[in-house]
């Protein structure tokens, strides 16, 4: 999962970028209002978070501006101290999540998951695509119920790809998965990611990884 954060003061928050990246999200931080716009846009995040010790007016015109300009990848709020008419304030601003910093690391993971599941129209987190079912909150591919030993980079192209069941992906949104700078991109490494892929899930399973020339990769069942 790819999170985007504007922190204006840079980790004022406990669930800050180094704390993120451990559970697996890729992340990208601004603490400029405009880059972090331009970067939504350029970078599509599964989800934006707004990361603050006081959350205030300026936060809610933020949000009123993300979503004015069309946004609709979800927005969650990390404060440390809020009061209930801003918290009512942001809500109506288009936020979907105001997340205290005193919660717990799991139930933290657990309410991202369960927002971006739901920006995707998943309402569960074992999406069963037989023979195979792929739980978002372990981590982990299964095939006919026995767990498929997945690298972490393999799982989260898996992910992606079988979320996205059906649909082309680009190599670019893969890569996005990956890394988080671009300077760290090695385009070699989709390629081997996908030839392994295709032998650990495509084998006697009714689904293909096809590569769409000039488009990208798209898992669905075999014709």
């Amino acid at each position: 999962m790819r999170i985007l954060i504007y922190d204006k003061n840079k980790a004022s928050s406990r669930f800050a970028p180094a704390f993120m990246s451990r559970l697996g999200f890729v992340t990208d931080t601004f603490s400029d209002t405009d880059n972090a716009l331009r970067s939504l846009k350029k970078f599509r995040p599964d989800v934006f978070i707004i990361s603050t010790h006081l959350l205030c007016e300026q936060h809610c015109a933020l949000i009123r501006r993300y979503r004015k300009r069309g946004f609709t990848t979800p927005v969650i709020v990390t404060a440390t101290e809020s009061t209930q008419a801003i918290r009512i304030a942001a809500y109506e601003a288009g936020a979907d999540d105001i997340i205290s910093d005193g919660i717990e690391p799991e139930e933290f993971v657990a309410r991202i998951s369960a927002i971006d599941r739901r920006s995707r129209g998943i309402t569960s987190s074992r999406i069963t695509l037989p023979p195979y079912e792929l739980d978002l909150t372990g981590k982990q591919v299964l095939k006919n119920g026995t767990q498929i030993d997945l690298t972490n980079f393999e799982y989260l192209v898996a992910e992606f790809l079988m979320k996205r069941n059906g649909k082309v992906v680009t190599r670019d949104e893969l890569m996005g998965q990956l890394y988080s700078d671009a300077d760290l991109r090695n385009q070699d490494v989709v390629n081997v990611l996908i030839c392994r892929l295709k032998k650990k899930l495509c084998r006697d399973s009714g689904f293909q990884i096809q590569s769409i020339r000039g488009l990208g990769y798209v898992f669905r069942q075999q014709l």
